[in-house]
């Protein structure tokens, strides 16, 4: 039986076993003494410590589980004993590879799905401009919910107009959207022309209501919060210009002047309304 230092040759099958093994750890043949052979000195024992040191310092190295002899993590087999060394690795390697394959494909598909929605945005925004009307589009998901939470602001004195309110009422309704609308169209940021037309309706909705506001406010100074005053009034005449009333025998009815402006704000938020359905 052939004895390397550190290292025991079975003489039935060749595997070469740890020194201090007591049967073959292949064909389990029993070891023996040699006659005149003695136990390993302690001179011998550093070199395990030394295969231990070299293992620490060598992160690709790897000791066979045969014979301890140190091998790439890479080599498919020992050098020594031939043991097979990949058994257990590769499995690993395989659900790795399966893992990082998977995660690659759902990031190309949701690419793929973001590059179509955006095309398709971008061809209704060029129909609904080359037809005249941006708004048609619709506004794009980023800016959706800012959206949607300033056409609620100003949607507040929309309903404060519809169940009747007074001049005092209706001021404080305006105040109180102004500032929910200023606090939503921070996070609005237009991406083309589908959003800014958007952003246009929204404003010109709450300006709206707040000509009417200016306008009540004439005939309140006037004394005639109910009925009529002058044509000449500059503030209302000026209105009648921009909203398309027209006067009574020379004088403007309050009625008529704040449903005439307050019929263009829910025009726009109405159309805003359609386009965030």
């Amino acid at each position: 039986m052939d004895k390397k230092v550190g290292s025991v040759k079975c003489a039935g099958c060749g595997l070469v076993n740890f020194a201090n093994a007591e049967v073959c750890k292949r064909c389990g043949k029993a070891f023996g003494k040699v006659e005149g052979e003695s136990e390993p000195s302690n001179s011998e024992l550093p070199q395990s410590a030394q295969t231990e040191a070299q293992v620490s310092h060598s992160p690709n190295l790897t000791p066979c589980p045969d014979c301890a002899h140190l091998c790439s993590r890479m080599a498919e087999a020992c050098p020594n004993c031939g043991r097979f060394l990949q058994q257990i690795e590769r499995p690993k390697k395989r659900m790795v590879g399966k893992v990082v394959s998977a995660c690659v494909l759902v990031a190309v598909l949701a690419c793929a799905l973001l590059i179509l929605a955006a095309t398709r945005r971008e061809a209704a925004v060029i129909s609904a401009v080359q037809t005249g009307n941006a708004a048609n589009a619709g506004v794009s998901s980023a800016n959706r919910d800012a959206a949607r939470a300033a056409l609620n602001a100003v949607g507040e004195i929309q309903s404060v107009t519809s169940v009747g309110t007074n001049f005092m009422q209706y001021g404080s309704a305006i105040q109180s959207a102004k500032i929910k609308y200023d606090a939503s169209m921070r996070d609005y940021k237009p991406r083309d022309a589908a959003d800014d037309e958007i952003k246009r309706q929204l404003e010109e909705a709450l300006y709206c209501y707040i000509d009417a506001r200016d306008a009540w406010s004439a005939f309140v100074e006037r004394g005639s919060e109910f009925g009529f005053i002058d044509e000449d009034d500059s503030v209302i005449k000026s209105l009648s210009t921009e909203y398309g009333f027209s006067s009574s025998s020379g004088r403007f009815y309050k009625g008529t002047v704040l449903k005439s402006i307050w019929s263009r704000a829910s025009k726009s938020l109405n159309s805003v309304g359609e386009r965030l359905q």
